[in-house]
């Protein structure tokens, strides 16, 4: 995985290419000889490319760079030519000689550009003459499943427009081709145009999925509904579905979308096929059949491939049947599935993590093109490999408002607490890609956070060093270490409140070990950062990993500071480890201990001895830093993050405030999770308001063994103020986390 910008910014040197793009190139080599350095300003050279692929490349390259080229120019360092003798999505991406070459079929030179932004992000950066040097490489890339994409099920909420729209871009740069939203009826138009519009400048295509049987409360505004359906013999319904699929047609037509296929969804419907059956005493095999032929007779007028889920259409007693978990066990559809029109393409999707294909293949067999759609890592990572011998295409699927940690500030929380959201994007994309990759599940939980976060622009300042602030050399030192492991400064490192300086004293605990609750034992602890056995109650620390690895049939609790933070409820699993704290994993009679507990419950962990897990010597430092500015102040950039982790996010950190000469000031509180976090539990920051700008200012490592200073710039709101300091004050709940200032950078007027 690629590092943040921020590390380009401050000269670190790239690790090779090969190790961190994402997702890896199908073949890469690298070449001998003088790094090829290009500057701002730089001419491209352009041959038989479209305004719109300029478009996006200026784009991508001002959002990661902060950079502007000059397009279209005789003569340049930078040569991009569309090659329609290509396969479409391939492309060739050769430095050396002093030059970039791109060349690239009609959406590889979308790919290739991408993977050029990924190696000059990631590449040294001079500020003398604000230059980067790319060591030489040569690219030749395709993928291996040639329909890549993503289900975004938003049925219940509107995302804002900018998340929506960085989504988009996000998918782009994962090479992504495919989008299937599936929004709710609430959806509003405009909203979808501006998908439209930006998935077709990111040549994303984009395939609506409105559920046309069943789950009516997200598929369409049935005029005439039963159970949690449509009636399937009331005529308005139909005229319903006719009238929606043409204002999806005409939408896409108006806004230059190709509308080539058409998820008309159709899952889960048990309950509504056999109330109709019941309604109209017919079998609810024929009346399915009926439905499908509406359906289709629809697409053909409208020019549509229909895409239909498969659990309706298979049974138990199918020969094929390989104990999938989604199967229609009440119907009996499947036993007139031989009479289902083969225009209809099969969906084929699987929660569960031990995937069985049987039935994929058996669809297959009998004619029908099945498309794949995983949830999961490791569902996404096995279809992706298995999608090579049935129809090439893999479409992940992920409940994007799971994204929200509420209206007010998506982000934060959820992203970084439900892996299995993180995992399926990026497996998805990185094994579809080229499924030839040795990725594992354990590997990739922060590619979405890494594809989304924005940085801004690099901007000089002036850095300020604090009044005397008497913090304990402890505090300091500490600072100091791991800001000299970014290779940032750390003698001007501020540490305000107390802080633990070790994370866990587990290996001082003696077996064995006992979970506790107000005081009283609940149950032995049967592993410890083992693999997890069914019925066993687990603990996993960091140092097991990044998250426990586990599947879905149990709970999990993470552990902060003694304080449960969040909750695996069955069906997900694979909890992230917090690097301050445990997980407790378990199931069956280990489950159902830690399946009453909720967050925020207070947990412990006695040993032998009874001495308590988690409970290390604590230092104290200031509640409070001034830096004193006398000037007037465009604005201020902070670089800082937390020793250890909170127990719960959205909680009070820090307030900073502009204290101006004349007795006025400004505020700005920050909050854990959503402005600042810890450095050894990255968090994804998404909201971005005006005048405010939240980024990674430096990032090392690699998906789930990652590390970061967080950045906060913020502008002024009063520039015509004389600023007689900026300061800072803790919370005074802020707890024992530790809130380090590395560095407070101003940006006088004028400069």
């Amino acid at each position: 995985m690629v590092k943040f910008l921020a590390m380009v910014w401050l000269g670190l040197a790239a690790l090779t290419a090969a190790a961190e793009l994402v997702p890896r190139p199908q073949r890469l080599t690298e070449l001998p000889g003088e790094p090829v350095v290009l500057r701002q300003m730089d001419g491209v050279v352009l041959q038989d490319v479209s305004p719109q692929w300029v478009e996006m490349a200026a784009r991508e390259v001002e959002l990661a760079l902060g950079w502007q080229l000059q397009w279209d120019r005789p003569q340049g360092p930078v040569r991009v030519r569309l090659d329609e003798a290509m396969a479409p999505e391939a492309y060739r991406l050769k430095i050396a000689g002093g030059a970039v070459e791109l060349t690239g079929g009609t959406a590889g030179i979308y790919h290739g550009w991408h993977t050029l932004v990924q190696l000059l992000r990631d590449a040294p950066y001079d500020f003398r003459d604000d230059s980067i040097s790319l060591s030489g490489v040569e690219i030749d890339d395709f993928p291996s499943v040639a329909r890549r994409g993503m289900i975004w099920q938003w049925c219940y909420l509107v995302p804002e427009d900018d998340y929506l729209l960085a989504t988009v871009e996000a998918m782009a740069r994962l090479k992504y081709n495919i989008i299937m939203p599936e929004f709710g009826p609430h959806f509003p138009e405009q909203a979808y145009r501006k998908l439209l519009r930006h998935a077709k400048l990111y040549h994303l295509t984009v395939i609506p999925c409105v559920n046309s049987l069943a789950h009516g409360d997200r598929g369409w505004n049935w005029p005439v509904r039963l159970e949690d359906g449509l009636d399937l013999g009331a005529a308005e319904n139909y005229r319903c579905l006719a009238d929606g699929v043409e204002k999806f047609r005409q939408l896409f037509a108006s806004e230059g979308m190709p509308l080539e296929y058409f998820n008309f969804g159709m899952d889960e419907a048990s309950k509504c096929m056999l109330a109709n059956q019941e309604k109209y005493g017919r079998p609810a095999g024929e009346l399915y059949l009926e439905h499908l032929q509406k359906v289709l007779a629809l697409c053909r007028e409208k020019s549509l491939k229909p895409l239909i889920y498969h659990d309706m259409i298979i049974g138990r007693e199918d020969a094929f049947f390989g104990g999938d978990q989604a199967y229609d066990a009440k119907t009996g559809i499947h036993r007139v599935r031989d009479r289902i029109p083969k225009e209809f393409s099969i969906i084929y999707w699987n929660y569960d993590h031990e995937e069985h294909y049987a039935s994929a293949f058996g669809l297959a067999a009998e004619g029908f093109t099945v498309w794949q759609m995983s949830w999961g890592a490791e569902s996404a990572l096995d279809h992706a490999r298995q999608a090579g011998q049935l129809a090439d295409a893999v479409i992940g699927s992920c409940w994007m408002e799971t994204a929200f940690f509420d209206r007010e500030e998506p982000g934060g929380n959820s992203v970084v607490r439900t892996p299995w959201v993180q995992r399926t994007l990026a497996a998805t994309a990185a094994a579809c890609w080229n499924n030839a990759d040795d990725l594992t599940s354990g590997d990739q939980s922060l590619v979405w956070n890494e594809a989304i976060w924005r940085r801004p622009a690099p901007k000089a300042g002036v850095f300020l060093s604090p009044d005397h602030c008497d913090m304990p050399a402890a505090a300091r030192q500490l600072a100091g270490r791991i800001c000299e492991q970014f290779g940032l400064p750390g003698e001007n490192a501020v540490v305000l409140g107390a802080f633990a300086e070790t994370a866990d004293n587990l290996k001082q605990l003696r077996p064995p070990l006992t979970l506790q609750r107000d005081g009283r034992d609940l149950r032995r602890i049967d592993l410890i950062d083992q693999p997890a056995e069914d019925g066993k109650l687990c603990l996993f620390t960091r140092a097991f990993g990044p998250s426990t690895g586990t599947g879905p049939a149990g709970y999990e609790l993470v552990v902060r500071h003694g304080v449960v933070s969040g909750k695996n409820y069955p069906g997900y699993g694979d909890a992230p480890i917090p690097a301050y704290g445990f997980v407790l994993s378990g199931s069956g009679a280990a489950g159902e201990v830690l399946a009453p507990i909720e967050p925020p419950a207070a947990l412990t962990v006695r040993d032998a001895d009874s001495r308590l897990l988690g409970a290390p010597e604590s230092v104290a430092g200031p509640m409070t830093a001034v830096y004193p500015v006398h000037r007037l102040l465009d604005g201020v950039e902070v670089r800082h993050f937390t020793l250890r982790d909170r127990p719960l996010f959205r909680e009070p950190m820090v307030t900073v405030a502009l204290e101006y000469e004349d007795g006025s000031r400004a505020e700005f509180p920050l909050v854990y999770g959503c402005d600042v976090a810890s450095w050894l539990d990255p968090v994804l920051f998404y909201r971005r308001r005006p005048g405010l700008q939240k980024f990674p200012a430096c990032w090392q490592g690699r998906y789930g063994n990652s590390e970061v200073i967080y950045g906060w710039r913020q502008q002024n709101p009063h520039p015509e103020r004389q600023v007689a300091a900026v300061s800072f004050r803790l919370a005074d709940a802020a707890g024992d986390v530790g809130y380090v200032i590395q560095s407070l950078q101003i940006f006088p007027s004028g400069d």
